[in-house]
């Protein structure tokens, strides 16, 4: 049995990494929900199962929260850099 999908996948893929990837304001969005998702992921799940029994249902909510922070915080740093770069001129 083969993939029959995936040269639709690997399309998909760059043509998202394309995007992610285009301007300055994207790419550090992009880093801080990646790092955001990688810090919670590690962290939360084990300290919701610790600190709350009813948390295990619900971790996944602080992930999502964690990440949506993540990729503001990435926003505005990915904007200020654009910002900056603007009014030097491009250099």
């Amino acid at each position: 049995m083969t993939n029959r999908y995936l040269g639709t996948s690997h399309a998909l893929a760059r043509r998202v990494r394309t995007y992610a990837l285009s301007t300055t304001t994207r790419r550090w969005t992009t880093f801080g929900a990646v790092v955001a998702a990688l810090f919670a992921l590690y962290f939360v799940p084990p300290l919701g199962v610790a600190v709350l029994g009813t948390a295990f249902a619900g971790w996944w909510l602080v992930v999502l929260l964690a990440v949506l922070s993540g990729a503001v915080a990435g926003n505005a740093v990915g904007a200020n850099r654009a910002l900056k770069k603007e009014r030097n001129g491009g250099n």
